[in-house]
């Protein structure tokens, strides 16, 4: 198994003071990357025998809610899962190299849950935003959208706002962009703005939902959740009807979270699973060239996650 998380673990004897998501992950990527096969007893011995339970009896109640919301994950993106709950039990379905897409937003979870790990790999976390920015966009597109790249990570568009917005302008077929209003905005970079994503119809016309993205990967990414602020991209543009705010990011969170981060964001939120559910139906919806990146910038990092083992 994976060493224990640095975060999230207290010790707990007559209260759970274990975070449920957390705990969610560390099983779900000690079985993607390290174990073939693990039960519940094998996850309560070891909370036992690093002391933050006394009690198996107690601890046993922790895990049966984290079987419960594993299995409620998997639910989700069906034969894209790489593992199973079989009973008292979790088997690994593939390997990781097989479940590129799952690995790829398990290991980004992981740099914060080990950071002298983290910390080998230095601390430049472009290449890790612009793979997640190209991850999300392949994710939404197998979803059915029609997505518009703008990210700084992306390299693009060489820091010109203007090019940013003209193409923003001409892939939702709007007409009317406020170029004085603009002009102020020359030393801009994005504006926070990674992905335009929309449904479109036939007649190109607006009035469609149109989404504007934020994809964030970093530990930092609560602070990202009012970002970008629609209200400035809607006076550089005169939308038809004005866009709505989305998040993505490689993390999932249980239930409270989830719906108190949907406040704060006020829009579309697309966590762990919801960008993995493009291969809910066992489709391969990831590009060749995503393929090789994401295993070039894995594989190094698997191979080195702390184990019970080391």
């Amino acid at each position: 198994m994976l060493d224990i998380p640095e975060i999230g673990f207290q010790p707990s004897i007559k209260k759970h003071n274990v975070d449920l998501a957390i705990l969610c992950d560390w099983i779900e990527s000690s079985i993607l990357f390290v174990d073939e096969r693990l039960s519940q007893s094998d996850v309560i011995d070891m909370l036992c025998d690093i002391h933050i339970y006394q009690q198996k009896d107690f601890a046993a109640e922790k895990v049966k809610d984290a079987w419960n919301e594993i299995k409620r994950r998997l639910s989700w993106i069906h034969r894209a899962a790489p593992f199973s709950v079989q009973g008292r039990h979790i088997q690994r379905k593939a390997t990781w190299e097989e479940a590129l897409a799952h690995s790829f937003c398990l290991a980004v979870t992981c740099l914060q849950y080990y950071k002298p790990w983290a910390h080998q790999f230095g601390s430049n976390y472009i290449e890790q935003g612009e793979l997640f920015e190209v991850f999300t966009k392949e994710s939404l597109e197998a979803l059915g959208w029609q997505v518009y790249r703008t990210g700084w990570a992306s390299g693009s568009h060489m820091g010109n706002i203007q090019s940013i917005v003209t193409g923003i302008a001409e892939c939702l077929n709007e007409s009317i962009i406020n170029e004085t209003i603009l002009s102020l905005y020359d030393n801009a970079k994005d504006e926070q703005l990674d992905i335009v994503c929309y449904l479109p119809f036939t007649d190109r016309r607006g009035g469609k939902p149109v989404y504007f993205m934020q994809c964030a990967s970093g530990e930092r990414w609560k602070s990202k959740l009012k970002t970008p602020d629609v209200e400035v991209w809607a006076k550089l543009i005169t939308f038809s009807s004005n866009p709505q705010r989305a998040f993505a990011m490689p993390f999932a969170l249980e239930n409270d979270e989830f719906f108190t981060t949907c406040n704060r964001v006020n829009g579309m939120l697309l966590d762990r699973y919801r960008l993995l559910s493009a291969g809910k139906d066992g489709k391969d919806w990831l590009s060749p060239w995503l393929k090789a990146r994401l295993t070039a910038w894995l594989e190094p990092r698997i191979k080195t996650l702390p184990t019970d083992a080391a």
